[in-house]
């Protein structure tokens, strides 16, 4: 039985890729850099559903994010989104050493959480989230928000792959 579902954050639940476009854009003009193609920006980064969160919480589910993105940053996102509430935990870049794929991200959650990794499941988009679940021994879900097709996630063996987070209330039952 799952307890804890633990999500990344970039292309998983949140698009903010604009942003990053436009960061990594002003970065590369301020060195006298061409900018890039947004979807060549948009690949080097690991989408929002409030409504999915509120149901994994009616069901008793506990919930965190784990992320290399600054925790403070997410925190941030969650508040302007009115959304703060619905996520217990919030494993970000400050609050490891070693970034995904290593699994001290997702374990700190778990412990945090006080779930054994057998009882929960972690949601990426990315081929470093599906290694970070490996290693930590969890159950992966890959989504195909991000940049990782169906065909790739398939040498993961994920528990499923699903289109988007709206998809893993179904998964769950």
């Amino acid at each position: 039985m799952v307890e804890a579902i633990l999500f990344d954050f970039d292309l998983t639940l949140a698009d903010s890729s604009a942003a990053v476009t436009e960061c990594a854009n002003h970065a590369l003009r301020a060195l006298g850099l061409a900018a890039a193609e947004p979807g060549l920006v948009h690949q080097t980064i690991g989408l929002s559903l409030v409504q999915s969160f509120r149901a994994l919480r009616d069901r008793g589910l506990r919930t965190a994010i784990v992320s290399t993105k600054f925790r403070y940053r997410i925190e941030d996102i969650l508040r302007r989104a009115d959304s703060s509430g619905l996520v217990d935990v919030i494993v970000g870049g400050e609050d490891v050493a070693q970034h995904k794929p290593h699994p001290e991200g997702l374990l700190r959650a778990l412990r945090l959480l006080d779930v054994h990794a057998s009882r929960a499941v972690y949601v990426g988009d990315h081929s470093v989230d599906a290694q970070a679940a490996a290693s930590a021994e969890i159950p992966f879900v890959g989504v195909l928000t991000g940049v990782t097709d169906a065909e790739a996630w398939a040498a993961f063996a994920p528990l499923r792959i699903i289109a988007s987070v709206t998809e893993l209330l179904g998964v769950l039952e």
